[in-house]
Order: C-alpha cells, then sequence, then structure tokens
C-alpha cells in the first residue's frame, strides 16, 4: 500500500518531475498547465488504490484503529497545518501569478526552514547542513541529466528522430487507441528498467511529437507519462521506490510482488481513465472550456450564440470530423467552429478565459 500509494506525489503539485517534463518539452508547455492537471488524475489514482487497499483488507478481515475523536483530529490537523502551508504557498504562488515557479520554489524552503527550526524545534544546525548538502547533490544530478538531454535532443530534431518514429508508427497502424498503446507499453517497459528522470527528459522528445500528431494535448501527455513512469518506480528490477520500501519495512521484494498485483492494476485502470483516444479528449475539452467559462460574470452566452454556431460545436459528436462535417454548409460557421475550437485548445498557455475571449474574436474575424 505505501510503495504505490507514494507515487501519488508525483501527480498531485508540487511535483519537481512535471518541472522536468515542462523542460524537455522545449519550454512550451506551461508548469501552472501541468500543476493545475495533476490533481484530478492524482486524486483518481488515490480512489482506485484505496478502493483495491479495502477490498483486500475486508477480504483478509483486516480490522483498522478506532476513531481517536474529533478533539484529537482537530489538535492533528493544527499540529500539520504549517508544514503542509508549504505546498500552498508553492501552488498559490504560481496559480496565483504572484511567484515564478523558481521563486516559489524559494519561498517554500525558507518557509520550511523557518517552520522546522523554529515552530518544530526540529532542525538542528548539522540537520541543517546534511540537508543543504543533499540538496546540492540532487540539483546537480538534475542540473546534469538536463544540460544532457538538451543535447540529446537537438541531436534527435537534427537526425529527424521524431518524424521518422511517427512515420514508423503509423506504418503499424494509424489508430490513435493503437498507437496510445503502443506509446504507454514502451513508457510502462522503460520505467521498469530507467530512473523517472532520465526518462523524462529522454522520451519527452522523442514521443511528444508523436503525441501531438496524433491529436493529443502535451499536457494530458505530461499526465500519462507521469503515471507510466510513476508505476515504474514500484516494479523491479529497478524499481527505487520498492526497494526503499521493503528496506524500511524490512521484508523481501519477493514477498511484497506476491501481493501487489491488485494495486498495479489499480493504477492502470486509473491510467486508462487518463489516456483516452485523442480524438475524445480534444474535442471534449475544448467545447467544455468553453461550456465552463461562458456565464454572466465572463462573457455574455447570448452575444456568443448570436456571433457563434455555439450550440452546434456543443451539440455536435465529440469526433472532429463529424463536428466538421456538420458545420460545412455554413462556410463562415466553418470557419469560426475552427477559430473557437482552435483557440480554446490554446488554454495550456493561458487561462481559459483568455482563450476562449480569444476565440471569440477570431470567430467574430471569421465571419466577416
Amino acid at each position: 500500500v505505501t510503495v504505490t500509494s507514494s507515487i501519488a506525489g508525483i501527480m498531485i503539485p508540487p511535483s519537481h518531475n512535471m518541472i522536468l517534463y515542462s523542460l524537455a518539452a522545449g519550454g512550451g508547455v506551461s508548469v501552472s498547465a501541468l500543476f493545475i492537471a495533476g490533481v484530478a488524475p492524482g486524486m483518481m489514482m488515490c480512489v482506485c488504490l484505496a478502493v483495491a487497499a479495502y477490498v483486500i483488507g475486508a477480504k483478509r478481515g483486516y480490522r483498522g484503529d478506532p476513531f481517536p475523536g474529533f478533539r484529537a483530529l482537530a489538535r492533528a490537523a493544527a499540529v500539520a497545518f504549517p508544514g503542509l502551508f508549504t505546498a500552498i504557498i508553492i501552488l498559490g504562488g504560481v496559480l496565483g501569478g504572484i511567484f515564478t515557479v523558481t521563486e516559489s520554489a524559494a519561498m517554500g524552503a525558507g518557509w520550511a526552514v523557518f517552520c522546522t527550526a523554529l515552530l518544530y524545534r526540529e532542525l538542528t544546525w548539522e540537520g541543517f547542513v546534511t540537508a543543504v548538502a543533499q540538496s546540492v547533490r540532487t540539483t546537480s544530478v538534475v542540473l546534469l541529466l538536463v544540460g544532457t538531454a538538451s543535447g540529446f535532443a537537438y541531436l534527435l530534431a537534427l537526425h529527424r528522430v521524431p518524424e521518422e518514429l511517427a512515420t514508423a508508427m503509423l506504418a503499424i497502424s494509424e489508430n490513435p487507441v493503437v498507437l496510445m498503446l503502443m506509446i504507454n507499453l514502451a513508457l510502462l517497459v522503460l520505467g521498469c528498467i530507467m530512473d523517472m528522470a532520465a526518462l523524462i527528459l529522454i522520451c519527452t522528445p522523442i514521443f511528444l511529437p508523436v503525441a501531438t500528431q496524433i491529436g493529443l494535448d502535451p499536457v494530458q501527455f505530461g499526465m500519462v507519462m507521469m503515471m507510466n513512469l510513476g508505476l515504474g518506480l514500484t516494479t523491479p528490477p529497478v524499481g527505487a521506490v520498492l526497494f526503499v520500501g521493503c528496506a524500511i519495512a524490512r521484508v523481501k521484494i519477493e514477498s511484497v510482488m506476491r501481493t501487489i498485483w491488485p494495486f498495479y492494476a489499480a493504477i492502470l485502470a486509473a491510467l486508462e481513465r487518463l489516456a483516452p483516444p485523442p480524438a475524445q479528449a480534444t474535442d471534449f475539452d475544448a467545447a467544455d472550456a468553453f461550456v465552463w467559462h461562458v456565464g454572466p460574470d465572463r462573457l455574455d452566452p447570448v452575444a456568443a450564440v448570436n456571433h457563434v454556431d455555439i450550440g452546434l460545436l456543443i451539440g455536435v459528436n465529440r469526433s472532429r470530423d463529424t463536428l466538421m462535417a456538420n458545420t460545412a454548409r455554413f462556410a463562415e460557421g466553418h470557419a469560426a467552429n475552427n477559430a473557437l475550437l482552435w483557440g480554446a485548445r490554446g488554454m495550456g498557455k493561458s487561462s481559459l478565459v483568455k482563450a476562449v475571449h480569444g476565440a471569440l474574436l477570431a470567430a467574430g474575424a471569421a465571419l466577416k
């Protein structure tokens, strides 16, 4: 339970792996968008793991500890709140536009030192020096990987490796579901035998162009990659989280592997819901992005419907081909819906409100 649930930290922000993915993607994917996108898949994975744990516990007759009472719960929450506020500082600063990602990390580190040294009174000078030394070593390794991966990405682009890979995969099948299955299997296998940070930096420039070519949003592909490689951390032969968990619990890996399979199935179930066929994901996101952010306090929906055939966009089939076929008889409407779809998909680079607003402007120009 502990080993498989620990990878939820990869999905639920703040996650340094998402920052690595943004760097590996050439900076074209917003870290804020990745942070927001990671919450729902992370919670979904936690729910799947909780269901698996409940079923196994009920089957084996495990009994939980008695409820300590709301007073003890409130006391524990009050003690934990200063430490948990670190995540609020980082996420709130980034998502609220107060800090950059680097600045939020510095503020979070400063608050963590303040809490552990003055509030909890657990940080000694020797412990501080040890923590700084470990941070320097970890940062040095990551920076070395980033620098090496930048040269690797340049060579891949120079020799057109992503284009050749996309051509080879499309030669096998043009079905987006099959292509996504191939990418998922490749990430799962590689996650079992290589370190996650290195795989993010190596695989992103290879698979991201293929994923975008079949219509998958870069933010969604980032979530798919995080969950795939996170699962690899819990599998032998190079499952770092699995080895650490077994070492702390003082149990053999062989005995853990005999009982961990239901939790693998739970993570795979969450992964299946995270990586739908691209045709479903893109049009669904585009239409829902508009529906979510049209309201009296944002835009005038009546004016929007008057200028753009939004009702047609939302009411048609999720497939892009069906959307274009249904709007082909209206040349202006066709162009307007294209503009709206294009603008709503830009939500990763800006807020959804700005994306839809820009789409409406583009649609108005197309109608003229």
